[in-house]
């Protein structure tokens, strides 16, 4: 059982309170997926501070966007909302949220690269210095009523900075690249994010119903895109 993680409710500022339910990609992957994630992890993640994760086990990377989205992300950071995970009495778990909108073109494109049947949610989540996520599994409750297939894919929107950095099961990420995408199964992975830099981190999180080619880029990657 999970030691120190566990779903969290966010709770955004403006009193709106979403629940994400994470529905279970196994079922629509092939078998060999399958399997694989069950060497892995079994039915879930093992939770031993002893094991150091592989490559690949907790996270992969699926590729590379290069293009000029800078002032899309600008005019998105306008309108963000705050929001915190109410996972202890004083809370550092703070983001900003921003979504898209016929005001973000390139950063729209981005999205379209992983052919989802349907998009459920794309937004920037931009965290301060000196803020954190604390470690936790997603919950896509919101999206419960659909039995379609989903998943979510990270964007790293800047060039890391030294104080950041993520954490997905045992494995810590840093040193990402402007434009690098990530993938992880966000419903048995803990996962973690601090900011400990003088500058915000922006990424772009996109959740979504998969199509056939979705598959496909989770299964291949799909190398080096320019938007």
């Amino acid at each position: 059982m999970p030691r120190t993680c566990g779903t969290k409710t966010l709770v955004v500022l403006q009193d709106t309170v979403h629940k994400y339910f994470y529905m279970d990609l196994i079922n629509s992957a092939t078998d060999e997926e399958f399997k694989r994630r069950m060497q892995l992890y079994g039915d879930g993640y093992h939770y031993d501070n002893n094991v150091r994760d592989g490559h690949g086990e907790t996270f992969r990377v699926l590729g590379k966007i290069i293009g000029d989205w800078d002032i899309d992300l600008y005019v998105a950071n306008q309108r963000t909302i705050p929001a915190i995970w109410g996972s202890r009495e004083e809370s550092p778990d703070l983001i900003y949220w921003a979504k898209l909108g016929e005001d973000t073109p390139n950063l729209n494109r981005i999205v379209d690269i992983f052919k989802f049947t349907r998009v459920l949610v794309a937004n920037i989540q931009t965290q301060k210095p000196g803020a954190c996520v604390t470690r936790h599994l997603d919950d896509f409750a919101l999206f419960k009523e659909s039995e379609e297939k989903k998943i979510r894919i990270l964007v790293f929107l800047e060039n890391w900075e030294p104080g950041q950095s993520m954490c997905f099961g045992n494995t810590v990420l840093d040193y990402w690249e402007k434009g690098q995408v990530i993938y992880s199964d966000f419903e048995k992975i803990p996962h973690s994010t601090s900011n400990a830099s003088w500058v915000s981190r922006s990424i772009l999180a996109i959740t979504g119903a998969i199509s056939t080619e979705t598959l496909q880029i989770l299964a291949f990657n799909f190398g080096t895109v320019s938007i």
